[in-house]
């Protein structure tokens, strides 16, 4: 068993702005980038691009939703990497609100957790489940390179949690809060 490699870097992206984020409404999954969020996109790529300081990337890990394969498809081409090799995770995919699809952001988490999940959105615990268990398998695979993983805003507290546990400026989102996105 490999241990917990340190030395690994692994970077987030989150996904460009689609045409219900804009208006701030939730999307479905099949929501694709707007030219903004497209342009969005390609500003990442160019970000990482310096953080990564010409290391490569050995890996795109991206949420299987078109808005996240669409982010992560933009950053291969300006980095030059074929996007045969962007590989797909659930576990990044962002929470489950099908009931809320097309509703305004505001208004559906305004409600209580317990509502949200009565009415059939993924509970909260689930979602940090599902992150801190790709982030827990990633760390622990040898290093090859820099990972790059594209998801949903949900996505970062928990990926910031599990990587930096001890930083108490992150909060750790309990089953009774709600994490507003803009």
């Amino acid at each position: 068993m490999v241990r917990y490699n340190p030395r690994m870097k692994v970077y987030f992206a989150r996904h460009g702005q689609t045409p219900a984020s804009r208006e701030g409404f939730l999307a479905d999954t099949h929501a694709t980038l707007t030219d903004d969020g497209r342009e969005e996109a390609w500003c990442a790529a160019t970000a990482l691009t310096k953080l990564l300081g010409g290391e490569s990337l050995a890996k795109i890990i991206a949420s299987p939703r078109q808005r996240t394969l669409e982010t992560a498809s933009i950053i291969a081409r300006r980095l030059g990497i074929a996007e045969a090799h962007i590989a797909t995770d659930e576990r990044l995919a962002e929470r489950d609100c099908t009931p809320f699809f097309g509703h305004a952001v505001a208004d559906v988490f305004a409600q209580s957790e317990a509502d949200l999940v009565r009415a059939g959105m993924e509970p909260l615990t689930s979602v940090q489940t599902r992150t801190e268990t790709l982030w827990n398998e990633l760390t622990h695979q040898p290093a090859t390179g820099a990972v790059l993983l594209v998801g949903h805003n949900g996505n970062v507290g928990p990926l910031w949690h599990a990587a930096h546990p001890a930083d108490q400026n992150v909060p750790i989102i309990a089953a009774h809060h709600v994490l507003r996105l803009q």
